[in-house]
C-alpha cells in the first residue's frame, strides 16, 4: 500500500481533510512483470514450432532429385539399352575385337572362270589395262549396331610402272560378282561415292562408287592417302555400321592403261605381281595378287 497521503480542505474553512494519494503513480509489480515476459516468449517459441511441423509437411519429398541416389526399384526404371540384335541398334562406341571365327575375307574376281578367289588372279590373261578388278571384303558374324573400320592398301606404282592408279566400282561387264557365292546374292544395301585422288586428273567416271551390304557407312570414305602423285602403296579408310551378321563390300581397283601413262609406264608393263591388302579392326591384313601374265595391253 502507498505511504502518500494528501491533505486538502474545501473552498470555505479551515478544516484540512486527509486521505490516500490516488495522483501518485504505481509502480508496477517486478514479480508480475518477470511473469508476462516468460509467458510471451513460451507463447513466441510455440509459434515457431508450429510452423516448422507445417514446413515438414507442406515440402515435397523427392530426395532422390536432390541427393543424386539412384531410383528405388519399382519407381523409376532407367531405359533399357537396345538389343545388339536389332537393325537400328545403337552403334557401339569402340570397334568390337574379331576373333579368327569372326574373322574378315578378302577376295577379287576373276572374269574369266566367273568366281571369286581369296589368294589371287591365276597365271593367265584375264584383264586389260583400263578394266576395273572387282575386290570384295566380307566381315564373318559381324556384331549389328558395332562400329568396324576397314583399311584398303593398294599399290599405286610398282617400279617404273603405274600399277592400281584409283579406285572405282564395278562396271557392268562384272555384274555377276554380286550374284556367285560367297558374296551377297542381292542388290546393294548403300552405295557411296568414292572420294576423288587430286593427283589424278582422270578418275571422275560414274563407276566410282562403292557398295555395301548388311551395313551403312557410318562416315564419308578417308583417303586416298598420300594425295600426292604415284609412288608407291595408297590407303582408303572406311568406317561402317554393321546392321547383319554378315557384311559386303565391293569396290573395283582400276588397272592404269598406257592411254593416260604412255607406252611401258602402264599395268601391262609390270614385271612382278602387284598386291592389294585389307584389315578390318587392325586385324592381321588379307591379300590379293594379280601377276603380269594375268594383264594385257
Amino acid at each position: 500500500m502507498s505511504n502518500h497521503v494528501r491533505g486538502h480542505r474545501g473552498a470555505q474553512g479551515d478544516i484540512w481533510k486527509w486521505g490516500q494519494d490516488e495522483s501518485v503513480e504505481r509502480r508496477p509489480d517486478p514479480g508480475r512483470r518477470r511473469t508476462g515476459l516468460l509467458a510471451i516468449l513460451l507463447s513466441g517459441l510455440g509459434a515457431l514450432a508450429a510452423i516448422a511441423v507445417l514446413a515438414i509437411f507442406i515440402a515435397p519429398h523427392d530426395e532422390e532429385a536432390t541427393s543424386g541416389a539412384p531410383f528405388p526399384t519399382g519407381s523409376r526404371t532407367a531405359a533399357s539399352p537396345l538389343p545388339t540384335s536389332s537393325r537400328t541398334a545403337t552403334a557401339s562406341a569402340t570397334p568390337p575385337t574379331l576373333t579368327p571365327s569372326d574373322s574378315a575375307s578378302f577376295a577379287v574376281w576373276s572374269r574369266q572362270e566367273i568366281v571369286w578367289r581369296s589368294g589371287g588372279l591365276p597365271h593367265q590373261p584375264v584383264y586389260s589395262e583400263g578394266d576395273l578388278l572387282p575386290l570384295m571384303v566380307r566381315i564373318n558374324r559381324a556384331t549389328a549396331g558395332a562400329i568396324y573400320e576397314i583399311e584398303l592398301w593398294y599399290q599405286c606404282q610398282l617400279g617404273d610402272a603405274a600399277a592400281f592408279d584409283y579406285l572405282g566400282g564395278v562396271s557392268a561387264a562384272d555384274a555377276a560378282t554380286i550374284l556367285v557365292q560367297p558374296g551377297p546374292g542381292r542388290r546393294p544395301d548403300s552405295t557411296l561415292p568414292l572420294p576423288d585422288d587430286p593427283s589424278i586428273s582422270f578418275d571422275n567416271i560414274p563407276e566410282r562408287l562403292v557398295q555395301i551390304w548388311g551395313a551403312t557407312f557410318y562416315q564419308p570414305p578417308q583417303g586416298p592417302s598420300p594425295t600426292t602423285a604415284c609412288s608407291g602403296q595408297k590407303l582408303l579408310s572406311l568406317t561402317i555400321l554393321a546392321q547383319d551378321e554378315t557384311v559386303f563390300l565391293i569396290l573395283g581397283a582400276h588397272l592404269a592403261s598406257s592411254a593416260e601413262w604412255g607406252s611401258g609406264k602402264a599395268a601391262a608393263a609390270l614385271a612382278e605381281s602387284i598386291s592389294l591388302e585389307v584389315s578390318v579392326n587392325g586385324l592381321p591384313t588379307r591379300e590379293v595378287t594379280v601377276p603380269p601374265q594375268a594383264i594385257i595391253r
